[in-house]
């Protein structure tokens, strides 16, 4: 078509609405086909979740209820804690195996609490050898495991053959803060929190050691009263 000027010009073509509808009607079949897949997937999913669901609940409904133990709150409960003072009722059985082992640490630990009262005494010899505290020192104040053969030999321990065990001893902390580190660090009173007035009373002769549960061994901790 031209134009009144003479130029050739182009007519853009006009759509009239049934173009139009079928148009849109195009595009929107097209975009439900492409979503389809991906709603479908989504069904199936959450289809397969819920079976699981199902059988998971099935399980549990098919599995017998827990069996609770009724508890006597008129027995006591006591600590896993072993402080050595109840010895003679140890001393009736020694059948078992560790019956044996406190019983062969009660007469360990007293005679090292012998040995360290001997060598802390006022009238120990300025000559004397102080072994066992030379021993506490080197090994930042325990007594190893693996010393119980030498410590038995030098204490003059009297232990039957089969009780020469290594599995029937066990190491032994020595708390003596006043010795180790001076009467500056003796401990505290646990009532007005001061040292001034706290001395040493010396070792229990009915107490020679509390035994410590850890998480992977047990140890015994020798200290006196202050």
């Amino acid at each position: 078509m031209y134009t009144m000027k003479g130029h050739a010009r182009s007519q853009r073509p006009t759509l009239d609405d049934a173009h139009k509808g079928n148009i849109s009607a195009f595009m929107n079949s097209l975009y439900a086909n492409t979503q389809q897949p991906e709603a479908e997937a989504k069904v199936a999913q959450h289809s397969q979740d819920q079976q699981v669901v199902e059988q998971l609940v099935e399980q549990l409904v098919e599995q017998p209820p827990p069996e609770f133990v009724e508890q006597n709150d008129s027995m006591p409960i006591f600590p896993n804690l072993d402080t050595l003072d109840d010895e003679e009722l140890v001393d009736e059985d020694l059948n078992t195996e560790k019956a044996t082992e406190r019983t062969i640490m009660r007469r360990y630990l007293e005679a090292i609490q012998k040995r360290l009262i001997h060598e802390l005494s006022d009238k120990f010899p300025i000559t004397g050898e102080t072994w066992l505290l030379d021993i506490l020192k080197s090994n930042d104040w325990w007594i190893p495991q693996h010393k119980y053969s030498f410590i038995c030999k030098k204490l003059a321990i009297q232990f039957e053959k089969e009780e020469k065990e290594a599995a029937y001893f066990r190491k032994v902390y020595v708390w003596l803060p006043d010795v180790r580190w001076g009467p500056t660090c003796m401990r505290a009173c646990g009532n007005c929190g001061s040292n001034k007035s706290v001395g040493n009373n010396g070792f229990r002769n009915n107490h020679f050691g509390r035994r410590a549960v850890a998480l992977d061994h047990d140890y015994y901790c020798v200290s006196r009263w202050y």
